[in-house]
């Protein structure tokens, strides 16, 4: 019987916390097979390293994590679910989501300078003016869980996300 008690009063302490049972006893390990780490979050016009777009975001990966790039969609997707559990950015941020970088897909989809005498490249649009969007995909940072791809939302208004880095 006070095998029974100590269980339950554990469980609504942890409950309590704000941590479930069921973590606490399986917690998330963090590795490092496939993603190396995470640049800071930013709004769709990724500018890192004095550059902008893709070129700003893959140096600034390789300057933090020597032989990485900026992961793909499919990447992430394929990483072990350890490489997103736990991750922080270069600041020590809890990353809570990704850009869904996809050269497969429309650039329209991917943050394109398509305003007049713009670049045309992916990941530079910073105003909210033309028809560039952005896709993005939310992480389950306790566990390392991708949600589902979120299409079609502004580059600078829907809120940062962040890069991580490949190798």
């Amino acid at each position: 019987m006070s095998y029974i008690r100590v269980v339950t009063i554990s469980a609504l302490v942890l409950l309590a916390a704000g941590v479930s049972p069921a973590r606490a006893q399986c917690p998330c390990t963090h590795t490092t097979t496939k993603i190396k780490g995470s640049l800071t979050a930013t709004p769709g016009r990724f500018n890192y390293n004095a550059q902008l777009g893709l070129p700003g975001a893959n140096s600034a990966c390789n300057t933090h994590f020597p032989g990485t790039h900026a992961c793909t969609y499919a990447e992430l997707q394929s990483a072990p679910t350890g490489d997103r559990c736990q991750l922080k950015d270069t600041a020590g941020n809890t990353v809570t989501s990704f850009w869904a970088i996809d050269s497969a897909q429309p650039p329209l989809q991917q943050c394109q300078d398509d305003a007049a005498g713009g670049s045309l490249l992916n990941w530079e649009y910073g105003t909210a003016h033309t028809a560039s969007r952005g896709q993005k995909v939310a992480l389950t940072n306790s566990t390392g869980a991708l949600g589902s791809l979120q299409s079609s939302l502004q580059c600078n208004l829907s809120g940062n996300s962040w890069v991580a880095c490949c190798q």
